[in-house]
């Protein structure tokens, strides 16, 4: 299977929305063309897109972090891969652009965050070097 990288563009926004759907996230095209839009202007942050027979099949976010309590570190924020593709090699090589990316930056730390319910996604994430340091809750406040 060849996969092609790319950095995403709003007119992904439909593909990847629709991607993001199959992990629970309610999310539509305008949201997303929305938040690509303003992504073009983050420097500390990227989108790609893996593409199969010019179809995207999968993506990934990483931004570049610095913390005043950890220092810094880049961190995916975002991954999926098409269900119908996975196992594949997709999800993995998305991580080795991640990688790319942050060695490139002059980082030397990548992590990922994860439903403590997602067993298949832990899997994954230790199968292609992760180590699991801590497990923690999630609190929101909406403003």
């Amino acid at each position: 299977m060849s996969i092609t990288f790319r950095s995403a563009t709003v007119d992904d926004a439909f593909e990847i929305s629709n991607l993001s759907k199959q992990f629970g996230y309610n999310t539509d095209e305008q949201d997303t063309k929305k938040y690509l839009n303003q992504l073009k202007d983050v420097k500390d942050s990227t989108v790609l897109v893996a593409l199969h027979d010019n179809m995207i099949v999968g993506w990934i976010q990483v931004s570049d972090m610095l913390r005043v309590e950890s220092g810094r570190f880049c961190e995916v924020v975002g991954l999926v891969v098409d269900e119908h593709h996975r196992g594949k090699g997709i999800g993995k090589s998305l991580i080795e652009e991640a990688k790319t990316w942050t060695i490139n930056r002059g980082c030397n730390k990548l992590i990922v965050r994860t439903n403590v319910k997602r067993n298949n996604a832990h899997r994954f994430y230790s199968s292609v070097g992760f180590t699991e340091v801590k497990e923690q809750k999630v609190f929101e406040m909406k403003l």
